[in-house]
């Protein structure tokens, strides 16, 4: 996914308590998963963001994302517009008051970077849970 989010019409009956958010959605089976979610939550001061699992949201995600939510987190803007990965993390970087941050870390070579941290930690989030 690219950093300026991909759209896809939402599926099923999205929730007008929903449609206007920024919506966090990620594993919720995933103890890294959950700690990673609160330790967001805890620095979201304007309290624009709902996390749930993406597991709660299978009726009215599109296809592509619910196909890589086992895989990766997501983000959900009020436009329904989706970024993935690292780069939800880049954007949950602006959202969070850190919009110098999300402009660097845009750039191809951080870009590509984060997605791979973010990729690596995916993959061994089971091993890395114990420590986090």
């Amino acid at each position: 996914m690219t950093c300026a989010g991909e759209r896809w019409p939402d599926e099923g009956s999205l929730p007008d308590s929903i449609r206007a958010r920024w919506v966090l959605l990620w594993d919720g089976e995933c103890g890294l998963c959950r700690r990673s979610v609160r330790w967001v939550l805890a620095r979201d001061r304007r309290g624009l963001l709902l996390a749930m699992p993406y597991q709660d949201a299978l009726a009215w995600l599109p296809q592509p994302v619910r196909e890589r939510s086992p895989r990766q987190a997501h983000l959900r803007a009020p436009d329904g517009r989706y970024w993935g990965g690292g780069a939800a993390v880049i954007r949950l970087a602006g959202l969070l008051g850190h919009p110098l941050l999300e402009r660097v870390l845009s750039l191809p070579g951080p870009r590509h970077a984060v997605g791979w941290a973010y990729r690596w930690v995916a993959a061994h989030r089971s091993a890395l849970a114990p420590w986090v």
